[in-house]
């Protein structure tokens, strides 16, 4: 991928082919590791960049250039004596919208993707798929928004994670605008923060969409859309 006018490079070591034929023998023939990606043109000056925070020691270190990517090792055998090595990219981690309704996803952290699952997850009508489009514009736009990243989600997209460091924060909204009714904004316990690698989210986390006081309209609106944010094999 080019970042920063360069092309990113990682490196990855695999065991001898003992240590291979172990692994696919054991209960475990699947592991995954994380290669912190950089420049190659700052190769050199990079070198003491670590996986886990995404920094350096270097004094033109700019975290932002680098990314880390989850490489999938399995290792199976052929005729019960030879290792055969397949290697998959994934992403540190998946956010997934559940939420039967789109959402804006935003973060102000580096490296994140959204990908949609097309006619599978739009549910929106293409009038209202418009107003949302204009709506994030909007938000992009805005100067206190300038240095973050937002996505639009609809229902079972997903927002890929590749930024360094222990965790990504994030904030959502809905993207739709009520016909009728009040208005939603940002969530309303701020940031998030999501442990990345083999760090977890010990429990769900539960927010709401918070209602924006209309123009005219009552000052004293209270609650929101209430909604949870929690690792796949967690209940809520």
């Amino acid at each position: 991928e080019m970042v920063g006018g360069g092309q990113l490079y990682g490196k990855i070591s695999l065991p001898k082919a003992r240590a291979l034929v172990q692994m696919a023998s054991s209960d475990a023939p699947v592991e995954a590791l994380e290669v912190l990606c950089i420049p190659r043109y700052k190769d050199q000056s990079r070198r003491h960049l670590r996986a886990g925070d995404g920094r350096t020691s270097g004094k033109d270190g700019d975290s932002s250039l680098s990314l880390v990517v989850q490489v999938c090792c399995k290792v199976s055998l052929v005729g019960n004596a030879h290792p055969f090595v397949e290697l998959f990219l994934q992403p540190r981690s998946i956010l997934r919208n559940h939420i039967p309704t789109s959402i804006f996803v935003r973060t102000p952290m580096p490296h994140t993707y959204s990908r949609s699952w097309g006619p599978f997850g739009a549910v929106s009508s293409s009038k209202d798929s418009d107003r949302q489009d204009e709506r994030l514009d909007q938000l992009r736009a805005s100067d206190a928004f300038l240095d973050h990243t937002i996505h639009r989600l609809e229902p079972f997209d997903s927002m890929e994670i590749y930024t360094p460091g222990p965790s990504v924060a994030v904030t959502a909204m809905c993207a739709d605008l009520p016909s009728g009714g009040t208005a939603t904004g940002w969530m309303d316990i701020g940031w998030v923060d999501i442990p990345l690698g083999k760090g977890r989210l010990t429990e769900p986390v539960r927010a709401n969409f918070p209602f924006v006081k209309k123009r005219g309209g009552p000052s004293d609106i209270k609650g929101g859309s209430e909604f949870y944010i929690a690792e796949r094999a967690q209940e809520v």
